[in-house]
């Protein structure tokens, strides 16, 4: 990335928040919306009245089926979370005033990279602190508001290690879930940049053409066996990836705007 300047990416971060943060703010709602009702899904067993035939599970248990939670839903996530990021290169208009910013393509990809870093490593907790917020609202409501926000009030640190030990690089298992959750971000942020408009639909192909092509025929030739290979793939395929992507946005044409 040739020409990158700290005064350039500045300006890039800057109109690319001023485009995009009318979309942000409802991509944020959305997310808590989302966040609540599979909350509400997973702990909906602690609203039911106490009886003699329904032994309802103690607060410890509940904080991990909440925590549970929240891994889970940062795992799935992130490429739809990523892809709103780029929301101003997948309409024209938005397209063309992001094209018209007096900055080159590399300060203007970094931008749009630590958008969606940001959204996800630092937006992300705050919208499960709002979904859980609203969530114990809800309970106190019922007479269950010994069961608190654990987020917020009870362990904060160690609830979000929590969140970060999915990342962790004990032994090559947890390499090779890394890097393939790390192809399942960037794919998506690929497929808007390949397809646009019909991102959602290569994406979903993408989901299902990996462990198709690669993954059940290795698993079944080599069995455990597979995980160097698996490693060596995710990497490659990742850096292939990455490289396309950048050269996508780099080479990404103004279309014509209708009026």
């Amino acid at each position: 990335m040739k020409n990158f300047t700290t005064q350039g990416f500045k300006l890039s971060l800057k109109w690319v928040t001023l485009l995009q943060y009318r979309y942000l703010a409802k991509m944020f709602i959305v997310q808590v919306i989302a966040l609540l009702l599979l909350l509400f899904l997973f702990t909906q067993n602690w609203l039911m009245p106490d009886s003699g035939d329904v032994s309802v599970p103690d607060a410890k248990y509940f904080e991990d089926t909440v925590v549970t939670t929240m891994n889970f839903c940062f795992l799935l996530l992130p490429p739809f979370m990523i892809v709103g990021t780029l929301h101003s290169l997948l309409r024209a208009r938005s397209r063309q005033l992001c094209l018209m910013m007096p900055s080159t393509a590399a300060e203007r990809y970094v931008a749009h990279i630590l958008t969606a870093v940001v959204w996800l490593l630092v937006v992300y907790p705050l919208s499960f602190i709002a979904a859980d917020l609203l969530r114990w609202l809800v309970f106190a409501a019922f007479g269950k508001g010994s069961l608190g926000m654990i987020l917020t009030f009870n362990n904060l640190g160690d609830r979000l290690q929590d969140l970060l030990g999915i990342v962790r690089l004990d032994d090559i298992t947890d390499a090779v879930f890394l890097t393939a959750w790390l192809l399942y971000v960037v794919g998506g942020w690929w497929c808007a940049l390949f397809f646009n408009t019909r991102w959602l639909i290569a994406f979903g192909f993408f989901c299902i053409a990996y462990p198709c092509i690669f993954v059940l025929p290795a698993s079944a030739l080599w069995g455990d066996n597979s995980y160097p290979f698996f490693l060596i793939l995710n990497l490659f395929l990742l850096c292939f990836i990455s490289w396309h992507s950048w050269k996508l946005f780099k080479n990404k044409r103004m279309k014509k705007v209708r009026s």
